[in-house]
């Protein structure tokens, strides 16, 4: 039996024959019909199409066709809603395009035709009205059968992005499977020119997962068949999109930035002459979060703002979320931690489901030193990226364990947690990943030999250094060699090879002041501020304390530690920091127990100390009167700065402990809190602290001095 064509199965609902799009509109009318809405024609009825005629008249072929048309379509059905339902059809899927959102969902209501009610469906994930989406699903699903078939692809469509917007990935995938299948099957039927776009747009949003879940390889395909498919049918949105994510796709996982933005420019070029706000957002996010890999975040900041405002202002929840989560990334970058973190928060109470947004959240707290609400939010992104199989997600869920870890101080697990973070990138084929979790695990090595100076660290942070110098090309203006000379110079320091060091220290705060990143400047200089310190005591050429020359090492092959590929690291940490003098002091100030780390600054007087002290803190305890406990015991004087010495106080039970050092840092104040927590123990036990250190009990705390620090 002869199979029914898609135009005569189009009668059951619509009650008449089309007498031909030929035959009502001519060549020239049709010129003036942008491509990307050619494909919709024969699903118009006679005097819809009569409509349209007249419409066209008034188009001045001179204007934006794209956007001209677009109005005129719109315009026509909103002036007769629920009269021309094939026609409301079309100017739903165009108001959904330009993300025209409110006019969207005033044409779907008054329409008579339920397949409007398709585009809104896409409309509403987009205002991220996820409970009226799944309910109008199910309205589609009870009416739509396999003889609606263009209609039935553009379902599928839809409950790939309702499933992708739930978290639910693997889902969204098999929604654009069962798209394609359908398609195959009545390929003929629908006819070339619309069987074409409609696979475009499958193998668009297939792209957009794939890079979602960081699956390169695959998304690669992807976009050279979408693109070579969308410049066939001459689509411009759509050759714009996939323009987009091929850049993405060469800068993110390629690594070849001059490359991806030259297809970047290129959708540019399209969004600016079609005049598609939607797409003109979308591409200045696209090129403003890439921009910091050209020098210049504040612009990149400036543009993705830009966008986000746009999104907002169209309703597109989502896209708007992405935005965010894009400007929070880059504000983390150049330092602007609080900003971004306000940001992350203000869009985590929106609900909107992307696990990017606790991730990011993740990170601003690693870099505020808040380890509480960065466990917290490691938590919460293990649970938003639960069953999505997102592989850069994973990743990053090891990846930040690590981090948390590396900043309490444990580096042994640091170490296996980065090893093992670089392990799974590497399986996973996540090269820039691997590259970022194999620089990390140098960091912690080059940190662990600080901590504890040792030829067996030394040795072991120098072969890894040594191993990415050669796997990472030679470039002072490249991020990824600037990184990895940092920790470079941070292992010379930490073996006092302070004159290498330097050189390299000071090209590098050339190098970060014009990318105007502060935390980094500030890194530098403060190892710079030290050396100058170190020159002026006359001890800058010494190498008598030096563990082993790091030229010793330079003779010497070293072995593979990590893979040979480019890394890309954004994250710096504190270096160097050396205790000089703990102090315990009564509450009155009084000298209870003194231990020296060492006398390269020169003996200080702790009697002179404990008197300073003693004087601060009768000061601070005078005015903590009226109040319910004291300004000490509530954190308010938690160290002093004195010239070229920080000094740090901790309250324990009925006396103080202060540790005079060259320089305060995350992990030496997280060293003296557990120092102070393991003394309370003992004070306890007694009543008054100057029997606890008597002669008896002080091999105790000699002990407990040795053990943390």
């Amino acid at each position: 039996m002869k199979k029914k064509t898609f135009y005569k199965r189009k009668i059951k609902h619509t009650g008449a024959i089309s007498l031909g799009v030929d035959k009502l509109i001519t060549e020239a009318e049709r010129s003036l019909i942008p491509r990307e809405f050619k494909h919709y024609l024969p699903l118009l009825e006679p005097l819809e199409l009569l409509l349209l005629k007249k419409a066209l008249k008034t188009i001045n072929s001179s204007k934006t066709p794209f956007m001209h048309f677009s109005q005129k379509v719109l315009s026509l059905a909103k002036a007769e809603l629920g009269k021309n339902p094939n026609l409301e059809f079309l100017a739903a899927n165009i108001a959904y395009e330009l993300r025209q959102l409110d006019d969207l969902e005033k044409i779907a209501k008054a329409s008579k035709n339920y397949f409007t009610l398709i585009p809104l469906i896409k409309g509403l994930v987009a205002k991220n009205s996820l409970n009226r989406a799944i309910a109008n699903i199910r309205i589609v699903e009870a009416r739509l059968s396999t003889d609606d078939l263009i209609y039935q692809i553009d379902f599928y469509l839809a409950k790939s992005l309702y499933s992708v917007a739930k978290g639910n990935l693997t889902d969204g995938l098999f929604q654009l499977l069962s798209a394609k299948e359908f398609l195959s099957s009545y390929e003929n039927e629908i006819g070339v020119l619309y069987a074409n776009t409609l696979r475009t747009q499958i193998l668009l949003q297939e792209c957009e997962i794939l890079l979602s879940m960081s699956r390169y390889t695959k998304a690669y395909d992807i976009i050279n068949s979408g693109l070579s498919l969308a410049k066939k049918i001459d689509h411009k949105v759509l050759i714009a999109l996939f323009e987009l994510y091929y850049g993405n796709y060469l800068i993110e996982f390629m690594n070849e930035p001059e490359v991806g933005n030259q297809h970047h420019r290129k959708a540019a070029a399209i969004a600016r002459s079609l005049m598609n706000p939607y797409l003109i957002a979308k591409t200045l996010m696209t090129i403003g979060s890439n921009l910091h890999l050209q020098k210049n975040i504040e612009e990149g900041i400036k543009f993705c703002k830009h966008a986000e405002k746009m999104f907002q202002k169209m309703g597109d929840f989502q896209e708007q979320a992405i935005t965010i989560n894009k400007i929070a990334g880059l504000e983390i970058a150049y330092g602007q931690i609080s900003a971004a973190t306000n940001r992350l928060l203000n869009l985590e109470s929106k609900r909107i489901n992307n696990p990017q947004t606790v991730l990011n959240l993740t990170l601003a707290f690693l870099k505020a030193d808040d380890l509480d609400s960065a466990e917290l939010y490691l938590e919460k992104a293990r649970t938003a990226l639960r069953g999505r199989g997102d592989l850069a997600g994973e990743f990053y869920l090891i990846y930040f364990e690590g981090f948390i870890e590396f900043c309490s101080g444990n580096f042994s697990k640091a170490e296996f947690l980065f090893a093992n973070a670089q392990e799974f990138a590497e399986l996973s084929k996540l090269e820039q990943l691997s590259l970022k979790a194999s620089l990390q695990l140098v960091s912690v090595l080059v940190l662990k030999n600080i901590a504890k100076p040792s030829k067996r660290n030394f040795k072991k942070a120098k072969i890894a250094i040594l191993d990415l110098q050669g796997h990472i090309k030679k470039d002072e203006h490249s991020q990824d060699y600037n990184e990895l000379e940092f920790f470079k110079a941070s292992l010379l320091f930490s073996n006092r090879e302070y004159l290498q060091a330097e050189k390299i220290f000071k090209r590098l705060e050339k190098y970060y002041s014009n990318l105007q990143l502060f935390e980094k400047i500030n890194a530098v200089q403060d190892y710079l501020h030290r050396i100058e310190n170190y020159r002026q005591l006359g001890f800058l050429n010494s190498k008598s304390s030096q563990l082993a020359s790091f030229d010793e090492f330079e003779r010497t092959p070293a072995p593979l530690l990590v893979s040979s590929k480019k890394v890309n690291r954004n994250e710096i940490i504190e270096l160097g920091t050396h205790p000089i003098l703990l102090l315990i002091l009564s509450s009155s100030g009084l000298p209870l127990y003194s231990h020296y780390f060492t006398d390269v600054f020169g003996k200080i007087d702790e009697t002179l100390v404990s008197g300073f002290l003693g004087a601060i803190i009768s000061f601070t305890e005078k005015m903590s009167e009226g109040t319910k406990t004291s300004y000490l015991k509530q954190g308010f004087l938690q160290g002093i700065k004195h010239g070229d010495f920080d000094i740090l106080l901790e309250p324990a039970e009925n006396c103080i402990v202060a540790l005079v050092t060259d320089k305060e840092s995350y992990l030496i104040r997280k060293q003296l809190k557990r120092f102070t927590e393991e003394l309370n123990v003992l004070f306890l036990k007694e009543e008054e602290p100057i029997i606890v250190l008597g002669e008896e009990n002080r091999f105790y705390v000699d002990s407990l001095v040795k053990r943390i620090f």
